[in-house]
């Protein structure tokens, strides 16, 4: 393999695959009062397969060397784009939704920030998520916990799920007014069940209605 390819993780491919390194440039320090060192080098790369060019950012640094001097270097390497954790499913904002491009642009910001391990700036995310649903269903606009009450009033969501909404936007607070950084797992959770409902309040009742066509009716 030609010393300019290497195997590295295509975003379009979702996989490791022979890049091509298009162009790089090294940025070498030395610490003036210390006997630290290290170097800073960026690459733009493009996939054999599917020809995508992407960046890396490889870093080492000389405390994090191994005291053998035969090990390779030991380095951190960030890739933009990154591959998807997780995708955006096919959610349909269009039914009940009155803005729907404010709803499904920052549920496509949530995935971006799940993706680059983000857990704050996406459960923030799925707190305002939450509102701009229930105020596109209500048409009624006053706080967080008065928004989604509506929904529960108008008969969209039970009460149970009320509580499970609740319990999701505590989480975005918590991220805003207490500084508290979530575990992605349980931003992930929270994002599963935000989709479920809008899936059950959004497609539920016209979905059941053209089920409900289809089925024949009881003879007498």
């Amino acid at each position: 393999m030609s010393s300019n390819i290497s195997k590295h993780p295509c975003p379009r491919c979702c996989k490791l695959t022979n890049c091509v390194t298009i162009r790089s440039h090294k940025i070498h320090w030395d610490d003036e009062d210390a006997p630290i060192s290290g170097w800073d080098e960026y690459s733009i790369l493009q996939c054999m397969g599917c020809e995508t060019n992407f960046f890396l950012h490889e870093e080492w640094f000389s405390e994090w060397q191994d005291s053998d001097p035969d090990d390779p270097p030991v380095t951190t390497k960030i890739y933009f784009p990154k591959i998807e954790k997780k995708k955006a499913g096919s959610l349909s904002f269009d039914i009940f939704v009155t803005d729907e491009y404010a709803v499904k642009s920052l549920h496509d910001e949530i995935y971006k920030a799940i993706n680059n391990d983000m857990p704050q700036l996406a459960a923030a995310g799925i707190r305002t998520l939450i509102d701009r649903f229930a105020v596109s269903i209500t048409g009624k606009n006053q706080n967080f916990e008065k928004n989604i009450g509506y929904l529960c009033d108008k008969g969209h969501i039970s009460i149970d799920q009320l509580g499970m909404l609740t319990t999701i936007l505590d989480v975005g607070h918590s991220v805003v007014h207490r500084s508290n950084v979530p575990r992605m797992e349980d931003v992930e959770t929270c994002l599963r069940i935000i989709e479920l409902l809008m899936v059950l309040v959004n497609d539920g009742p016209e979905v059941a209605a053209r089920i409900k066509s289809r089925i024949p009716e009881r003879t007498k």
